[in-house]
């Protein structure tokens, strides 16, 4: 109950609101929506949610055909698997860089445990 009278309680939120993103950027952040473009760390963190996405159907198709697979086919696959996910962090690591504060930061893959998932 302690927030049931908060101001704008029931109302839309403002989609619109910018007052996280530096003055100084604003009205080109403005054009850019206008012209369907979103700034580069929004279109950097589409291509890393594509990312994850594809690396999770990679991984069940290779999981898939793991138990049929030799030792040097596995180790292949270990490989491409752990370039992967290096790849993966370096995308992220490049949005934590150019990410204003307010976007937040996104957290790196723990390389280790995700290469433990292959196999399974």
């Amino acid at each position: 109950g302690h927030f049931k009278d908060l101001p704008g309680a029931g109302k839309p939120l403002d989609l619109n609101d910018d007052k996280h993103v530096p003055e100084e950027l604003r009205v080109g952040f403005r054009m850019l929506k206008g012209a369907g473009y979103a700034p580069p760390w929004i279109e950097m963190q589409k291509s890393i949610r594509d990312e994850q996405a594809e690396l999770e159907r990679w991984l069940l198709r290779a999981n898939e055909r793991w138990p049929r697979l030799g030792e040097r086919d596995r180790s292949r696959l270990r490989a491409e698997h752990e370039q992967k996910l290096r790849d993966l962090n370096k995308l992220i690591s490049s949005y934590n860089l150019t990410a204003p504060p307010a976007a937040g930061q996104l957290p790196l893959l723990q390389i280790w445990r995700e290469l433990r998932k292959l196999g399974q």
